[in-house]
């Protein structure tokens, strides 16, 4: 598996129970996909994504998984306006929060 193989997966997880109406208004409201995502659970997929090979995300296997797995909310995410903004900016959330946090340095004085 590769890091846009895993992304796409987390995206998939957490569109699972979504309708289509419902991604309809999260687009409208500009909702955040990943808000209710724990701080644990953030820690979680930094560790995994450690052992994954590649560093940036392609929009291709996004929308490919997408098309496959809920081609309902790729059909509302692309008719709705604002929709693709709207992944681009889920996307860019999940790519930061998956960064490694800087470590903290202890300084002697």
């Amino acid at each position: 598996m590769s890091i846009d193989q895993f992304i796409s997966n987390l995206f998939i997880k957490y569109l699972s129970n979504t309708t289509s109406d419902q991604t309809s208004k999260a687009i409208q409201s500009n909702l955040d996909l990943f808000a209710s995502v724990s701080e644990e659970d953030w820690i979680k997929y930094r560790s995994w994504k450690r052992w994954l090979p590649g560093v940036e995300i392609s929009y291709s296997t996004l929308i490919a998984s997408l098309q496959k797995n809920r081609p309902d909310i790729l059909s509302t995410i692309c008719s709705t306006p604002g929709g693709v903004e709207w992944l681009e900016q889920n996307i860019n959330k999940i790519l930061s929060k998956l960064k490694d946090p800087p470590k903290k340095h202890f300084i002697r004085q």
